[in-house]
């Protein structure tokens, strides 16, 4: 029987008629906010009111039965189906291997076959214990920091060990429709985060007592191994501290990037006995002149510690990244390692682990995906759908009359310009030089999958970006608007509840509909308001008049959603959460002003949005999530948004003193 962790006021306020959270002022938060029931309490869900709590009144009586499993941190709709979704590929990948039929070589299903066949009979853990091993002494033989940072390139590209920080060919997010070379800000070493670290002992003592013990399963003793784990854990600490957290979690993504020409990067790395990109690419120049970097003084910081004086502590960091990496080998082989293991069925695990979420399969099984669970039925209706959407909000943008004539206009041609990138765009296409990736072993195989992966990352240098390629996996339960101008949907996030080709069209409007006009209304926030209608970065195609017109709403829309409140203390971040919410908020006016007076349908999108947003969390994650997501919890984003909408009290009969109510002057609007 598994356990339960205590679950945040979003199970035990359900009980209570007017909720946990707050109205939309700080008075009305003292009215309507509530004491956690009891753990002992009998919770009578048929006692909450739409009028009082609609969140609370759609999904109470669900959620009670189902709370996260002990180790989870929440479920929800979205688990629900992402549950779903893993066995569907479990018995996609399930199909292709148990099946007798010949596979083209290079074909999407004869890599999966032979990696699967290969993985499930591979029983020789010592044998790459016994070459990790040798390979922690080369690391050791090593003598100057430029000598280990060239292995660690090599090991890296072969066996996954992670880098300080990683130079990657990504989407150019301010020249459309190109790459460019990009070193985003490290988050942490060794699986543990800098700002962990930073901010706790019991961290640091987690982050020690972790490389000591993969220091142990290469032979070094327990005081030497912890000796030197001390010391690498003084050496994150300092990168640490000059890490700009802030950028990280910053609304906007893009803007905390810098163009860092190829001369100052030398600079920067000056550490170094050769060039960044020679280090990584092996290319003696720079296409591009330079690199999108998001925290300079992060990458001073390392090159500051790239000294002699520090080698053994990046020696012991390379060892720990390393093992970690081949933990699948390695955790039967060495006592110290034995409580890393996954724990995970093997099948299971190689399916999951090594071919699922292995970043080199994503096309294959997302095309595969797609052709068996992506029907005609579902596209025509799904296309439609968008369509709809799009009407919906050129009618809301051109009856903006708080925005300029220009800027209306402008709006418009972005809106006309959005793409729709839908799960037939996965392709996979057999490549007959793929089958040479299959070796004589399994790990010899992975080897040549990431070295393959690595090396096709660098021929994008130089390529155009191809701005109709999804951006996910077609088996993700999500869905993402992309600054190039695209919302990609995925086949996976097509489930009931969200959607049902069969369902009504409020149904459907409450759940994928809520989820695809939420992605189009980022095109029109803070986080992509600089892109033009062709995904390109020009600030100034908006004016300023317009864009001061978009902030001043924003501002009052902040304040709006900053009164809600979780357990009555912690308020939701209105300032942090802006670009969701606004989202949000569009979706919701688009969608209503799609379903008009039609009382009927209107009733079916409000509840099935409120299922769609459905969810129960650990209360510390609850309360954490305060902090570190953008998006406000389940709850608010029901009952905030709805409290909005005229046509949400008409049909639910709302009155002055039901918790649902917000004064018409305090209520905000999108458009």
């Amino acid at each position: 029987m598994k356990k339960t962790k205590r679950i945040i006021s979003f199970i035990s306020a359900l009980a209570v008629m007017s909720g946990m959270l707050c109205g939309c002022t700080p008075d009305s938060a003292k009215e309507t906010s509530a004491e956690p029931a009891a753990a002992h309490q009998v919770l009578d869900v048929s006692a909450i009111r739409a009028q009082d709590d609609f969140y609370g009144y759609i999904n109470a009586e669900h959620l009670l039965g189902t709370l996260p499993a002990y180790g989870e941190m929440t479920w929800g709709t979205f688990e629900e189906v992402d549950a779903q979704t893993v066995q569907e590929v479990l018995g996609l990948i399930s199909e292709i291997v148990t099946s007798e039929e010949e596979y083209e070589p290079g074909s999407a299903e004869y890599l999966i076959k032979n990696v699967y066949d290969q993985a499930m009979a591979f029983d020789d853990n010592k044998a790459v214990y016994s070459e990790i091993r040798s390979l922690c002494d080369k690391i050791n033989s090593v003598g100057s920091i430029g000598e280990l940072m060239e292995l660690w390139k090599k090991l890296y590209r072969s066996y996954g060990a992670n880098t300080p920080f990683v130079p990657t060919v990504r989407q150019n997010y301010f020249k459309s429709g190109e790459f460019a070379l990009l070193i985003d800000q490290s988050k942490g070493m060794c699986g543990n985060s800098y700002e962990d670290i930073l901010g706790s002992d019991e961290a640091c003592i987690s982050m020690k007592n972790y490389m000591r013990d993969m220091l142990m399963a290469i032979s070094y003793d327990k005081d030497t191994a912890d000796s030197k784990a001390k010391q690498a854990v003084y050496l994150a600490l300092e990168i640490a501290r000059s890490t700009d957290f802030s950028a990280g979690k910053a609304a906007n993504p893009f803007a905390a990037f810098e163009f860092v020409s190829e001369e100052d990067m030398n600079g920067i790395f000056s550490n170094l006995d050769t060039s960044v990109v020679k280090l990584f690419f092996g290319l003696d120049e720079n296409t591009y002149g330079g690199w999108y970097v998001k925290d300079r003084g992060q990458l001073e910081k390392m090159n500051e510690m790239m000294t002699e004086e520090n080698l053994e502590s990046w020696k012991t960091i390379l060892i720990s990244e390393l093992v970690t990496a081949n933990m699948e080998f390695l955790s039967t082989e060495a006592d110290s390692l034995s409580e890393y293991g996954s724990g995970e069925e093997k099948e299971y695990s190689v399916c999951v682990n090594t071919i699922a979420s292995n970043l080199f399969f994503v096309n294959d099984l997302s095309a595969l995906y797609a052709e068996k669970y992506y029907t005609a039925e579902a596209d025509a209706a799904v296309r439609e759908m968008c369509e709809q959407l799009r009407q919906s909000y050129r009618e809301l943008i051109s009856g903006a009359d708080w925005l300029t004539e220009d800027g209306r206009k402008a709006l418009l041609k972005k809106l006309d310009n959005m793409r729709f990138i839908l799960p037939d765009a996965a392709v996979s296409e057999t490549d007959p030089t793929r089958a040479e990736l299959i070796k004589e072993s399994y790990p010899q195989t992975l080897h040549a999958i990431r070295e393959r992966s690595y090396d096709d990352n660098i021929g994008n240098i130089g390529a155009k970006f191809d701005m109709t390629r999804p951006i996910m996996a077609t088996y993700e339960v999500n869905a993402n608007y992309n600054p190039n101008n695209t919302v990609t949907i995925t086949a996976a996030i097509m489930h009931a509840p969200f959607f049902d080709p069969k369902a009504d069209i409020g149904t459907n409007l409450g759940g994928l509909g809520a989820i695809i006009g939420h992605e189009m209304g980022h095109g029109f926030d803070t986080m992509c308001m600089d892109y033009n209608e062709n995904g390109e970065y020009a600030p100034d195609w908006l004016s300023d008049t317009d864009r001061n017109a978009f902030v001043e709403r924003a501002e009052k829309m902040q304040g709006y959603f900053s009164d809600y409140t979780v357990l009555d203390i912690y308020h939701v971040d209105g300032k942090k959460t802006s670009g969701e919410n606004y989202a949000d908020l569009g979706s919701m006016e688009c969608i209503v002003n799609i379903l008009k007076d039609d009382k009927v349908e209107l009733k079916k999108y409000f509840e099935n949005y409120a299922v769609t947003y459905a969810e129960t969390r650990v209360d510390s994650y609850a309360i954490d999530a305060l902090e570190s997501d953008e998006h406000s919890p389940g709850k608010v984003r029901i009952n905030a948004v709805l409290s909005n909408c005229e046509m949400f009290y008409e049909i639910y009969n709302i009155k002055e003193g039901d918790g649902m109510y917000c004064a018409p002057e305090e209520r905000v609007s999108r458009w």
